[in-house]
Formats: C-alpha cells, structure tokens, sequence
C-alpha cells in the first residue's frame, strides 16, 4: 500500500513538529531550571560578595542574562512569540531588569534607598520586580506544562 506524495510529506511535517515540539520543552525545561537557580543564587551572592552593591551588578547581569534567554527563545519558538510567557518576559527585560541593572550602574556611589528607577524609589520598584518575576515563573511553568501536561495537546494520526 502506497501511502502517497502527500501522506509522506504529511508524515515527514508530523516528524518536524514533534522534533520542534521537543526542542520547546528542552528550551523550557532549561529556563524554569535557570529561574529556580536564580533565586537559590542571589541570597548567596548577596552574603558572599561585599560591599552589597558590587554583590548588586553580579544579581542584576543574571536576571538580564535570564531576560535575554527568555526573549532569544521566544523569538526561536514560534509558537511561544505570541505567548503570556513572552509578554512576562519582555516586561522582565526591558522594564524590570535592565532599568534596574543600569539605575545600579548610573548612581553606583548612592545608596539604594535614595534611587529613582522609572519614576519609583528602588525598595518599591524592587518589590514590584519581585511579582514580574513570579509571573515569569508560573508562565513558564504554564508553556512546560502545555506541552507535558495531560492536557498537552496529542498528535492525532490520520485515517488512510
């Protein structure tokens, strides 16, 4: 039985969407590991490195590396571009850590507490980072468990 030029492009097609499939979870799988070890690391950081703004920049640069990789992903992955993930993300990047990272870099001599960052005093606008950073995780978490869940969607095989 001959399954035909277009069952077999239908077959290869199946064979790449899973293949990228799997890619996205890897991916994901990576970034949730990342985001976990981000938070085991900056208590540490904050404890071993001295003077607290130094130990400051090494937290920041992981949090924009994390940003970065969240954002190349979705950029990678189609099917996370037009995401909750991405939207977290980009807020992570580019609202949260890198006004943060370079508020630490401008205003190195002044002390954290009298910093302005978008308008709001640092403390706030850490605690503010803090809830977009919750938010990046339980995205994440929601992206990996679409695609291993039990409601991950399943391929279906076609009748021939």
């Amino acid at each position: 039985m001959s399954l035909g030029p277009l069952s077999s492009f239908d077959l290869e097609m199946s064979g790449i969407r899973r293949y990228k499939n799997d890619m996205e979870k890897k991916y994901l799988k990576k970034i949730l590991i990342f985001e976990i070890l981000i938070v085991a690391a900056v208590p540490f950081i904050f404890k071993m490195i001295e003077p607290k703004k130094v130990a400051a920049l090494f937290a920041g640069s992981l949090f924009v590396t994390l940003g970065v990789c969240v954002i190349y992903g979705s950029l990678k992955y189609s099917t996370l571009r037009k995401t909750f993930y991405t939207a977290v993300g980009g807020i992570h990047l580019f609202v949260v850590s890198i006004p943060m990272l370079a508020a630490r870099i401008f205003f190195f001599d002044t002390d954290f507490n009298q910093i302005q960052i978008l308008g709001m005093g640092a403390p706030d606008f850490h605690k503010y980072s803090e809830w977009v950073y919750m938010a990046l995780l339980f995205a994440t978490m929601y992206e990996l468990g679409r695609r291993i869940g039990p409601w991950a969607k399943k391929e279906t095989k076609k009748a021939t």
